[in-house]
């Protein structure tokens, strides 16, 4: 309020306001508004460096992975959190210890007990553990072990409460030592779940190149829409029922073609709308009821979808990835 008071001045008469020239008035206006966008630009930018820790790297000169693991392992939505001391990570396992430190998610299966030949373990445990084993660790980025209930409780001043009172559990925590549990029998493709849910949601990966963005929308649109396809219920909605289909890769084909890919992104592209042609020939294939024309069709299918999943993954359109294994 001291600075928006008011001060007294002396009246002093307004100057005469200077002629314009027919069309300077709107040029301005233009200009004006273009600062404007500008500067709300780089009000948004510099939140995000911020946020990120961008800000701090580029001010002192070093690089993301010298200013920090958070800024070095992710750009988003890890939280800035304070280092463990020795102490707090005293009697915890190696590998446990390390994915605090590098910001790592990591999994533990928790058990009745450890596996030996007078003390079996319970037959869910087993299977959890099993299934825990198989759990996708992405090429060593998530850190997988076991523990008992005594010895789970050395993490709760760490990641907070976590109110595992049974056997089998699966604890996911990520990278801003959110736990989640996952009590009783589960299998492995909930725990693959849980950890993909931890690592999307405290990762965020920038996608700079505007044809992986289009494409990204372009497929989480289209699988949005086969998802909620309504299948037939009865023989007679068989064959209505894939005309519609046929109709939905044609249009998703135009959809896709008209990306208009950058010469990197090319063999991609044509990838995917020979998979979208292939699709729609086997869709065309069942309606006939021709079996050796479903049978050659759906071979053309499977070929011409051979690596797609993994080359749109390494470009960054995992939106467009299939058959999720993980």
């Amino acid at each position: 309020m001291l600075f928006l008071r008011p001060k007294t001045e002396p009246a002093v008469a307004p100057a005469p306001a200077p002629a314009t020239a027919p069309g300077v008035t709107g040029l301005s206006n233009a200009v004006d508004s273009a600062k404007a966008a500008g500067a709300a630009q780089e009000a948004r930018d510099g939140k995000l460096q911020q946020a990120t820790g961008e800000g701090e790297a580029a001010k002192s000169g070093k690089s993301g992975s010298e200013t920090g693991s958070s800024t070095a392992l992710v750009s988003g939505r890890v939280l800035q959190l304070q280092p463990l001391g020795d102490d707090q990570t005293k009697g915890l396992p190696r590998g446990i210890v390390r994915a605090l430190a590098n910001r790592q998610v990591f999994a533990i299966g928790v058990f009745d007990t450890k596996e030996e030949r007078w003390a079996r373990m319970a037959s869910d445990d087993r299977r959890v553990r099993r299934a825990l084993s198989n759990a996708n660790r992405y090429d060593g980025k998530v850190v997988v072990t076991s523990s008992s209930l005594g010895k789970l409780s050395k993490l709760d001043p760490i990641i907070g409460e976590l109110r595992v009172s049974q056997t089998p559990s699966v604890v996911v925590v990520d990278r801003n030592r959110k736990a989640v549990v996952l009590t009783g029998f589960v299998d492995r493709k909930s725990i693959n779940q849980a950890i993909a849910d931890a690592r999307r949601e405290t990762t965020e990966r920038r996608i700079k190149e505007p044809f992986v963005r289009r494409l990204n929308e372009t497929c989480a649109n289209f699988f949005l829409r086969v998802d909620r396809f309504e299948a037939p219920r009865t023989a007679a909605g068989v064959k209505p029922a894939l005309r519609r289909f046929e109709r939905l890769m044609t249009a998703y084909s135009a959809g896709f073609a008209s990306l208009n890919a950058p010469r990197k992104f090319r063999g991609i592209h044509t990838q995917m709308a020979d998979v979208l042609r292939k699709g729609k020939g086997f869709s065309s294939a069942l309606r006939s009821g021709n079996l050796s024309r479903v049978e050659s069709s759906y071979t053309a299918l499977l070929a011409s979808d051979a690596g797609l999943d993994r080359r749109v993954a390494d470009a960054g359109a995992t939106s467009c990835v299939m058959n999720r294994t993980s």
